[in-house]
């Protein structure tokens, strides 16, 4: 019992790594999602948690970025250089958000 319980504190306290989604290996912008840094020059979760974003946001005065669902994103977490997928980009994991690309409308 106590291996077990051992192995469960161990699992649990191990720290999350982003997986690569399926949708995204093949993609022909594989390259430009590995590429993409956030704050610090940590990369954008390698794309893993990358979804396209298709909801409303808007740039707040201080260069960060708030969508609809209330997520904000930090100034240096918006991307600035372009956007070939053609529609916005955002990395998170839940609430968590590590990077947002505007889309190539920006």
């Amino acid at each position: 019992m106590r291996f077990v319980l051992l192995f469960l504190a161990l699992l649990i306290a191990s720290p999350a790594h982003a997986r690569w989604k399926p949708q995204y290996a093949s993609s022909p912008y594989a390259a430009w999602y590995e590429s993409q840094r956030g704050c610090g020059g940590g990369k954008c979760c390698n794309k893993a948690d990358a979804e396209a974003y298709y909801g409303n946001w808007s740039f707040n005065a201080d260069g960060s970025v708030t969508l609809d669902n209330g997520a904000k994103i930090a100034s240096c977490s918006v991307l600035r250089g372009p956007n070939p997928t053609g529609h916005a980009v955002w990395w998170h994991n839940g609430p968590v958000s590590f990077c947002f690309a505007p889309g190539s409308d920006f």
